[in-house]
Order: C-alpha cells, then structure tokens, then sequence
C-alpha cells in the first residue's frame, strides 16, 4: 500500500508540476479604482439592480422607471431596452448559461427574457400577492425562487411557468431568498428580522 500510495504522490506532484502557473495577484488590483472606466446613463429613475451575463460582455440593469437595459460593459454601448414590467423591476439574474434572464417586479410579475432570440419575454409568471423583491435561478437552471412582500418564497418550474412549491415562514417582507451552489439549502431574509435555512 505504501508503494501505491508513494507512486499516486507522484503522479499528483507531477500533474501539479505541469499545472499552469497563476499569477499571484495582489488584492489591490481587483480592487476598483478612480476615476470609472465608463459610465452608464440611460434610465430616469433609480437603478435597483444590476447582472452580468456569464459569458459575454453584457450587463443588465433594473429600474424603478419599468425598465431593463443591456448594456455592453467594455465598450459601453447601449444595445436594448426591455420592456413589459409596468411597474419598478425589483431584481434581475441571468442563469448561469446566460440563455435566460429572469426579471421580477412591484407589479407582481415575474418575466422571463430570452437571450438568444433578441431578448424577448417568453414567460410572465403569475401567483405572488404584493411586490416581488428578488428572484434567482437555482443551480440546476431548470427552476427560478422568488421571494415577496406578501411574505413568501416560491419556487418556479422554468418549462411550464408554474409555481412548485411555496414556502410561508416568514411573517413580514421577504427582502431575498438564496440557494447554496449544490442546490441542497435555501435562505432568506425578511424585515422579521429573521433569517431562515430550509433544505
């Protein structure tokens, strides 16, 4: 055993050996420095969130005027407005392809955007009784949590649109709802003061 156990560290130090070498980078040059490489200006009310696609240069910002604009983040570009919400978006997230935005609103709405077909909205999602503060894609990319003011979380089925599974433990605005990278766990924050972990 020992044998093996010698002959597999050596083929673990020489995959290492081999390993591309990163860099060491000092913390200070990731931190953002002044003055801003571009600013962006376009929407006329305030900014609530903001998205990077995964893959492209693009970003995505939400606003209280209703809108969503795509942006290019290197050459600062405009490249389109999405409309639909008729009400401030409250929160935005790509999926972790990039093939999906998903948008939610005071409106009580819950709209899912194609990318590779010109952004256009190929699903409004239906079921929360007060504005929708945040929404997300779980890790799998096949369903989206949302969490409200009307207290709750829900997890949505991105195929048929339809609520799977409503979670109540909240007894006053869920602000946000998170899912740990395995997919295994679930948290969120609401203006109880509370914090909850579900699995």
């Amino acid at each position: 055993k020992i044998m093996e156990l010698e002959k597999k560290l050596a083929q673990v130090q020489e995959e290492l050996n081999n390993a591309p070498v990163r860099k060491p980078t000092n913390t200070v040059d990731w931190i953002p420095r002044s003055p801003e490489k571009l600013t962006l200006t376009r929407h006329r009310s305030p900014i609530t969130s903001i998205a990077f696609h995964p893959l492209f240069s693009a970003i995505a910002t939400a606003s209280e005027d209703t809108t969503i604009i795509i942006w290019d983040y290197e050459t600062g570009e405009f490249e389109r407005t999405l409309k639909g919400h008729t009400k401030a978006v409250q929160d935005i997230n790509f999926d972790s392809k990039g093939n999906f935005l998903v948008s939610c609103s005071a409106d009580l709405t819950i709209k899912i955007w194609d990318t590779q077909n010109d952004y256009i909205c190929i699903k409004t999602l239906y079921g929360h009784d007060h504005s929708i503060s945040s929404c997300v894609f779980l890790p799998n990319n096949d369903f989206i949590m949302s969490a409200s003011r009307d207290k709750t979380i829900k997890i949505w089925e991105l195929s048929s649109g339809y609520c799977t599974k409503t979670f109540t433990g909240h007894s006053d605005w869920v602000r946000s709802a998170i899912c740990s990278d395995d997919g295994k766990y679930i948290a969120s924050c609401s203006n109880d003061k509370v914090i909850h972990t579900q699995d």
